[in-house]
């Protein structure tokens, strides 16, 4: 009888360390599939804000160039502001989505974009200056500074967003 309990008792304690062993393992691999998985998303949510801000810039970059036209005098005003609509309604920029993959996804881009979204901001501005008084627009070398330092901005914000999967999988 002694040696039925005894054997009982090392088949009931077999079973708990395969249960165990089996539990720690299975465990053990679904954390590391969940790691790939979030990488996964983090790196397509991180072509989606490329792709997004690439749009971001060609809207910009095209506004800029009518502006320049405008301030050289090749266009009117109000030719200027029907080009702006028109670049909007094709190209479509989604500038909070943008924010929205950067806040939810990758927020150590967000000084970055701050920054970048500065430099626009200092182009806005003789946007302004332009379409209120035209014919006196005198910051023409101004503006194509302030358009320079968005594109170095919008470079290196870019090459940011490049990294994100060479640092995933990487760890750099």
């Amino acid at each position: 009888m002694k040696e039925v309990l005894a054997g009982g008792a090392i088949a009931i304690f077999a079973s708990f360390v395969t249960t165990v062993l089996t539990n720690f393992f299975e465990n053990k691999r679904l954390k590391v599939e969940l790691a790939q998985k979030e990488k996964d998303l983090l790196i397509v949510k991180a072509e989606e804000l490329y792709l997004q801000v690439s749009v971001w810039e060609k809207s910009i970059d095209i506004v800029n160039m009518n502006h320049l036209r405008g301030m050289k005098g090749e266009l009117s005003v109000k030719q200027v502001l029907e080009l702006c609509i028109k670049t909007d309604e094709e190209l479509k920029p989604q500038p909070d989505r943008m924010n929205m993959l950067i806040a939810i996804y990758i927020p150590q881009l967000t000084a970055s974009y701050n920054y970048v979204d500065a430099k626009r901001h200092e182009i806005v501005k003789y946007w302004f200056l332009y379409r209120k008084n035209p014919e006196n627009f005198n910051s023409l070398e101004q503006f194509n500074i302030a358009w320079d330092d968005f594109s170095n901005a919008m470079n290196e914000f870019k090459k940011q967003i490049a990294t994100i999967p060479n640092v995933l999988f990487r760890g750099k």
